[in-house]
Order: C-alpha cells, then sequence, then structure tokens
C-alpha cells in the first residue's frame, strides 16, 4: 500500500503553463527527505475525483536551481487549481533528474513521461 500525502496547491513562477506542461505545485517537505528525486507515476485525489499524475520531485536543473521542488502534471485534468489542497501518492518511480539545454527538450522529455505514467495505469 502507498502513502497518501497531502499539500495545499502553491503558486509557481508560471513556468509550466506557458512553456512546458501546467502543474500544480506543492510543498516539498511533505515527502521523506529519502524519497528517490526524479519522475513518478502518480495518483492524486482532488474533491471526489481521482487523476493520474507525472510528479517530478526534485531541483528544477534547467532552470539552475539546486532545491527540491514538487509538481506534478495532472492527465485529463481541466479544471482551475487555485486555493486547493490534495491528495497523493506515489505510484512507480520512472526516471531520475535530468538536464536539458532548454525548455522545448524538457517539453518533449515531459510528453514521453507522460506516455509512461499512461502505460503504468494501462498495466493495472
Amino acid at each position: 500500500m502507498h502513502n497518501w500525502y497531502q499539500s495545499a496547491i502553491q503558486r509557481g513562477d508560471q513556468t509550466g503553463s506557458k512553456h512546458v506542461y501546467p502543474t500544480i505545485n506543492l510543498d516539498p517537505s511533505v515527502l521523506p527527505s529519502d524519497t528517490q528525486r526524479g519522475v513518478w507515476a502518480s495518483r492524486v485525489k482532488w474533491g471526489k475525483a481521482v487523476y493520474q499524475g507525472a510528479l517530478y520531485f526534485g531541483p528544477r536543473v534547467v532552470k539552475g536551481e539546486t532545491n527540491d521542488v514538487l509538481e506534478i502534471y495532472l492527465l485529463d485534468f481541466t479544471g482551475h487549481t487555485a486555493d486547493k489542497t490534495v491528495e497523493f501518492t506515489l505510484a512507480k518511480f520512472l526516471r531520475g533528474v535530468m538536464d536539458f539545454p532548454d525548455l522545448t527538450n524538457l517539453r518533449q522529455q515531459v510528453t514521453k513521461d507522460i506516455k509512461n505514467v499512461r502505460k503504468v495505469f494501462d498495466e493495472k
């Protein structure tokens, strides 16, 4: 059984929404410090709905950052994300932290990550 974590959604700098994929930004300190950094297939409870998610935990190397962030792209989500709290779980580790020369290359990798998240949940 996977642990469920809870965090309020935090406002990000909108880089994902403008250049990559829109994500919800959460408090990275809710995860245990020994959590593997990188991309995870995840599930997100939002109200009564449960979504599949591509979760990233670690530094945003492409932006030159060293502090850990926690972001989740919700697959097939079309709602508004302001002022909410969500619960999430880590379902399967997909890949480690990577660096990219630019946001275009990051977007291409995130597209692959999303396909891999779908595969994880299609297997179950």
